[in-house]
């Protein structure tokens, strides 16, 4: 569950992701109206961010987040 106003974030591995590139995620489950937003951390690793910018709490089914890097 993320909290009205609140965030979770997981970081996801990636090889060959590297500082710099652009980065992207999609879930296996409806992220009803929680934004998203990625960003490459480290080599190797993408952080994805899940934000409840509504007045209620999100439970988040269970399911799977992929994330993918795009060299520039």
């Amino acid at each position: 569950t993320i909290n009205a106003g609140a965030e979770r974030g997981i970081n996801v591995n990636v090889v060959g992701a590297r500082i710099g590139d652009f980065s992207q995620a999609s879930t296996s489950f409806s992220r009803q109206n929680l934004l998203t937003d990625t960003r490459i951390n480290a080599a190797d690793l993408v952080r994805v961010v899940l934000r409840n910018p509504t007045g209620a709490a999100i439970t988040i089914p269970a399911g799977t987040i992929t994330a993918v890097a795009i060299s520039r």
